[in-house]
C-alpha cells in the first residue's frame, strides 16, 4: 500500500515542481436559471412566439418563431416550465387555441390540449393546470393532456368584457393552486382539485401571478405590481414602473423579480427584473418584442462540453533572446527536480526492500 502511494504522489509531485496542471475530473452538468416569454404580437412585429434567454437576458434566442401576418393576427398566453425542466409550455390564443409544449432544445413541439379556450397555465410533475378566460373556469389534465376535468367555475362575471379568470400558479409541495380571478378584482386560492377556494387578496383587475415558495409570498401584476403572504393579507406595492406591467415570474433562491411590460403608445414592449423588493431594476431585453405577455423563470439543466475533435495545437515556444521568468528559475527547478527524484527513488528502495523481508 506504501508503495502504492508513493507510485501515485510522484506525477503530482513532478507537475508541481514543473508547473504542469495536475490532472482533475471532468466538470460534469449543472443548472442555471433561464426566463421564458411569450409575445401576443399585436402589432405584428414580434421576432418569437415564444423565447428564452439566460436570466441576465443575453443569449436571447426564439424557441418558436412568430408567424408572419396582421397585426393581432396571432396571440399568445402565459408560459409555464415543468418541473423536471424538460418541457415548456404556453397558451396559444389565435389563430388556434389551446396549450402547446416544446423540449428546452426547441425540438418535439406538440399540442397537449385543444378544447376551451386556455389563457394562463401551470404544470405539475403529472399534470397540467390552466385558466380557460372564456368559459371563466379553472381546469386540469394529465401531463399529456387526457383526462381533461374542471375543477372551479363561475370566476366570471356574466357579461363583462374582462377576460377571467388569467394567469394560475401551482404549489405542488403545499397543495394549492393560486390565480387571479381578474373581472372579480381579487386573488384566489384552491386545493390541487379544485375545493376549498379562498380568497386572500383584493386588488383591481389583477393579470399575471407569480410564487415565491422561499420566503412565502405570491406576487401578481395589476399596472403595478403587488404581492400578499402565500395565506394571505393586506397587498403591499412592490414597484411601478409607468407602464402597464403584465406578468410577473419570480426566482425565489436568486432574490430575483422578473417582469413584462408594454407601451401601447409606443408600439414596444420590454422585460425587466428587479430584487424582489422591487430595488435596483434593469433592463434586460426589448429589441425583437412587440406585444410580451407570459413571463417564467426556471432552472434548466446544462450539459457539459463535448470533448474537441480537433484539439488546438499548443503555441510555437517564444523565439526572443530575452529571459522569461520561466528561463530565470530553470536552474532551481532542476536542482529541485534532481533531489525529489533522488528521494522518491530512496524511499521507493526502502520500501521494497521492506517488503522483501515479509515475503516468503
Amino acid at each position: 500500500m506504501r508503495r502504492l502511494a508513493v507510485l501515485v504522489a510522484i506525477p503530482a509531485l513532478l507537475a508541481v515542481v514543473l508547473g504542469a496542471p495536475v490532472p482533475s475530473a471532468a466538470a460534469g452538468g449543472g443548472s442555471e436559471a433561464r426566463i421564458f416569454w411569450t409575445d401576443a404580437n399585436w402589432w405584428g412585429t414580434a421576432k418569437a412566439e415564444l423565447g428564452t434567454a439566460n436570466a441576465d437576458g443575453t443569449k436571447a434566442r426564439a424557441l418558436v418563431r412568430a408567424e408572419a401576418g396582421p397585426p393581432g393576427a396571432h396571440q399568445t398566453g402565459y408560459v409555464a416550465v415543468d418541473p423536471q425542466g424538460r418541457y415548456v409550455y404556453w397558451a396559444r390564443q389565435s389563430p388556434d387555441t389551446g396549450i402547446r409544449r416544446i423540449r428546452m432544445d426547441g425540438t418535439g413541439e406538440d399540442w397537449v390540449i385543444t378544447t376551451g379556450s386556455p389563457f394562463g397555465v401551470a404544470v405539475s410533475s403529472s399534470r397540467v393546470y390552466w385558466t380557460d378566460d372564456v368559459a371563466s373556469t379553472i381546469a386540469r389534465s394529465r401531463i399529456d393532456g387526457s383526462h381533461e376535468t374542471t375543477l372551479v367555475t363561475g370566476l366570471g362575471v356574466p357579461d363583462s368584457y374582462i377576460a377571467s379568470p388569467h394567469d394560475i400558479a401551482i404549489d405542488e409541495a403545499g397543495g394549492k393552486l393560486y390565480w387571479t380571478a381578474t373581472a372579480l378584482n381579487v386573488i384566489q386560492r384552491s386545493n390541487l382539485d379544485g375545493t376549498g377556494v379562498e380568497t386572500i387578496a383584493t386588488t383591481q383587475s389583477p393579470m399575471g401571478i407569480g410564487l415565491d415558495l422561499v420566503h412565502g409570498n405570491v406576487y401578481w401584476a395589476t399596472g403595478c405590481i403587488y404581492r400578499v403572504p402565500l395565506a394571505g393579507g393586506t397587498p403591499a406595492t412592490v414597484l411601478c414602473t409607468g407602464l402597464p406591467v403584465i406578468d410577473v415570474a419570480v426566482d425565489g433562491d436568486a432574490g430575483e423579480l422578473y417582469w413584462t411590460q408594454v407601451d401601447d403608445q409606443a408600439h414596444t414592449g420590454e422585460i425587466r427584473r428587479a430584487h424582489l423588493d422591487g430595488s435596483a431594476v434593469e433592463l434586460l431585453l426589448s429589441k425583437g418584442l412587440a406585444y410580451p405577455w407570459g413571463i417564467a423563470v426556471a432552472n434548466v439543466k446544462v450539459q457539459p462540453p463535448a470533448p474537441s475533435r480537433n484539439p488546438v495545437a499548443p503555441p510555437a515556444p517564444e523565439t526572443s533572446a530575452a529571459p522569461t521568468p520561466r528561463s530565470d528559475s530553470d536552474g532551481v527547478d532542476i536542482m529541485l527536480l534532481a533531489l525529489l527524484l533522488g528521494a522518491l527513488a530512496g524511499g521507493f528502495v526502502s520500501l521494497t526492500r521492506r517488503g522483501a523481508r515479509v515475503l516468503p
